[in-house]
Parts: structure tokens; C-alpha cells; sequence
């Protein structure tokens, strides 16, 4: 058993390039992790 990381509540991959792309399972969590986890220099995209 391994500890669960922070972003393991939410969608999560580690792509091709190395990169860790986390995505909300709703609107509250992809608000969450907007003001809560994310960074200067780190990216942010939308889709519908």
C-alpha cells in the first residue's frame, strides 16, 4: 500500500513528456485546483 499523493483525488496522468496533467472530476474541483494547487509557469487549458 503507498501513500496517497495530493492529486490522486482528482483525474490524473503522467503524460509522454514527464509532465503530471491533473483534471477535476467537476466544476468545484477543477475550481480547487485552480486556486489551491497550481503555479506561476504552470499550464491551464479548457475544453467543452
Amino acid at each position: 500500500m503507498h501513500k496517497v499523493l495530493w492529486f490522486e483525488k482528482f483525474n490524473w496522468f503522467i503524460s509522454s513528456e514527464n509532465y503530471l496533467v491533473i483534471s477535476g472530476r467537476d466544476a468545484q474541483q477543477n475550481e480547487m485546483i485552480v486556486k489551491c494547487y497550481m503555479s506561476k509557469g504552470d499550464l491551464r487549458t479548457h475544453c467543452c
